[in-house]
């Protein structure tokens, strides 16, 4: 009688190392160590979007295109001239007067986002004298710096620029 008591308990405790013997195994199986190094090389994409400049009536057009497949960035944009230069911003460029660069609104990308591809027209007019367009032949130079940032996500959700980390269009920041 005493070994009938014995084995219904030794039976059940069997029975319930066996049923949870496979999970923690798998528990003691997750973590592993390894010897040796073996270098990993971490860096970011970095998108190089395209400007194109185009001439006419005085008046230089600029509009810069997200390269294929990029992920979404903000530019900016300031032009330099010895002569008087009026800006047309089509509703998307904003002046910022503190630094002189016009901000495009919204990010740019082309990764099948919701994001414009391209940025509208940023107009540069260049008024040679007040009250007389520039005449045929009369020389002039504007060279316009194009600056753009990677877009980060904040707290909420949105989309923001962090003008800290700024890449030029021409080369590296």
């Amino acid at each position: 009688m005493k070994k009938s008591k014995l084995i219904l308990p030794a039976a059940a405790a069997l029975l319930t190392l066996g049923v949870t013997l496979h999970t923690s195994l798998a528990y003691f199986t997750t973590y592993t160590t390894a010897r040796g190094t073996r270098p990993i090389t971490l860096e970011t994409q970095q998108t190089k979007p395209t400007v194109t400049e185009t001439f006419g009536d005085w008046t230089k057009h600029v509009v810069i295109d997200a390269e294929e497949g990029s992920a979404p960035i903000f530019i900016r944009a300031k032009a330099f001239s010895s002569d008087n230069l009026t800006y047309n911003g089509n509703g998307k460029w904003t002046l910022n007067e503190a630094d002189g660069f016009y901000y495009y609104s919204d990010p740019i990308a082309d990764d099948g986002s919701a994001y414009d591809k391209s940025t509208a027209a940023l107009d540069i007019r260049i008024d040679r004298l007040t009250g007389r367009d520039p005449q045929i032949g009369e020389q002039f130079d504007v060279i316009v710096v194009y600056e753009y940032t990677t877009a980060l996500t904040g707290a909420d959700g949105k989309l923001y620029a962090d003008w800290t980390q700024v890449y030029s269009v021409g080369g590296d920041s």
